[in-house]
């Protein structure tokens, strides 16, 4: 357990709360913009298209999208602008009867296959593309489900924003250290009682060994690791210290507001755990005092 740990859970509580940072994303970065004007203006064609079919009856759309595919010199376009209306961005689209490749598909059509046309009409058709075209306006439409999609760059923009900051705190201990100890990413420790050993976000190695493990959460809405370690840690703990590996949990977020209970049960078993603010404060500190 490291120097500044050594608290009571009632006292580790108050301080998290007291200094719980509850985003990473600037405001000004919640919505990316230029982005969204970007993907809407690369896809203006699709939208022009489907413009032209608003108030269409269901009876006639299918022929619609099947002879627009085989007509167009890029269905490519059409077949993923269709599925980005649908929020669906992969390049390829799988349900418990589909598996469509759109590239495969473009590449059928290009060629002339009417009935891969209209087999990928009919499933835009299945998957609700009229109620889109129902609303009258398939570009606010589009520009609609980009804002939307916006939530999942955030989840992504987020975890990354909170692993560099976690890094750059790590970085700034390890250098009063000297030259023989470093901070690596994404390092595997093993242990005796286990097939996998333990992986985790960044470890402090000396020489070439770890010494410091160090796992990394950011949530902004409930999460499941404050239950895992109150199920797993302790062996994992006890098992890591026989290798002579101390682990450490920086977690932070809003998320915590709605998991008081957990978190201090986590700290009860788990007590090398600080939310960014704490990091600052005493981790630097505390590696200090256990490699010396």
């Amino acid at each position: 357990m490291f120097k500044s740990r050594r608290i009571k859970p009632e006292q580790f509580i108050a301080e998290f709360f007291e200094t719980l940072t509850p985003g990473v994303i600037p405001r000004s970065q919640f919505i990316d913009w230029d982005q969204i004007r970007s993907k809407c203006n690369q896809y203006d064609d699709v939208i022009e298209f489907f413009r032209t079919l608003e108030g269409k009856p269901r009876a006639n759309l299918t022929a619609e999208l099947r002879d627009s595919l085989l007509s167009s010199d890029e269905p490519l376009r059409i077949l993923k602008g269709a599925f980005e209306f649908l929020g669906h961005t992969n390049d390829y689209y799988v349900s418990d009867i589909d598996n469509l490749n759109f590239a495969e598909a473009a590449a059928k059509i290009s060629k002339g296959s009417e009935k891969t046309a209209e087999e990928c009409a009919n499933l835009l058709i299945d998957l609700g593309v009229k109620n889109i075209l129902d609303t009258g306006d398939a570009g606010s439409a589009f520009l609609g489900v980009q804002v939307g999609l916006e939530s999942n760059r955030r989840k992504s923009v987020g975890g990354d924003v909170f692993n560099q900051w976690v890094r750059e705190v790590l970085e700034s201990a390890c250098s009063l250290l000297g030259r023989d100890y470093e901070v690596k990413p994404e390092q595997k420790i093993e242990y005796e009682r286990s097939t996998n050993g333990k992986k985790v976000d960044f470890a402090i190695l000396h020489k070439g060994n770890v010494k410091i493990g160090v796992e990394v959460n950011f949530y902004t809405t409930s999460g499941s690791k404050p239950t895992e370690i109150r199920r797993a840690y302790e062996n994992v703990n006890r098992e890591l210290n026989k290798v002579g590996v101390e682990l450490v949990w920086i977690t932070d977020g809003s998320g915590y507001l709605k998991m008081k209970r957990s978190l201090e049960d986590a700290f009860t078993i788990h007590p090398n755990t600080y939310n960014y603010e704490m990091a600052r404060r005493y981790l630097k500190e505390d590696i200090w005092e256990y490699l010396h």
